[in-house]
């Protein structure tokens, strides 16, 4: 069953303002999207976390989210995959859902996530408190 939270009026795409990593992974969804009915959000903004009850700081830590009109939230590949199924012409995206490449996509997207400060570094608004990934859960 899906996680809900409140509907926004539009699609709202939630990612990590203080990541460039996400910061360029949201602006490059952007792009191919090309998409005004999608909002886009950083998390560590005020306001965001609350307008959303039930998503909390530690999860947007970890992955993207996607939430569509309904409310239905979607984490990490899927969130990727959600809003890019938007778009009639990007229907093959539907494979994720394929037993054994959803795990492998959702494996993928874990590991780069996790070392994402890393690969492109931090934004300027990073300090010792902000900018820190939770401690990883045991992979099953």
């Amino acid at each position: 069953m899906a996680r809900t939270t409140t509907p926004p009026p539009q699609a709202v795409v939630i990612y990590d303002g203080h990541c460039v990593f996400c910061t360029r992974s949201k602006d490059q969804l952007r792009r191919i999207l090309r998409d005004d009915g999608v909002e886009y959000l950083s998390f560590r903004d005020q306001g965001t976390l609350e307008r959303f009850p039930g998503l909390n700081e530690d999860e947007c830590d970890l992955a993207m989210q996607y939430i569509d009109e309904r409310g239905r939230l979607f984490s990490g590949a899927e969130a990727a995959v959600r809003a890019v199924l938007r778009r009639p012409w990007y229907a093959f995206a539907w494979v994720y859902y394929i037993p054994g490449l959803r795990q492998l996509a959702d494996w993928v997207y874990r590991h780069i996530a996790r070392r994402r400060f890393g690969i492109s570094g931090r934004s300027s608004e990073c300090n010792a408190e902000v900018c820190t990934l939770p401690a990883p859960k045991s992979e099953s």
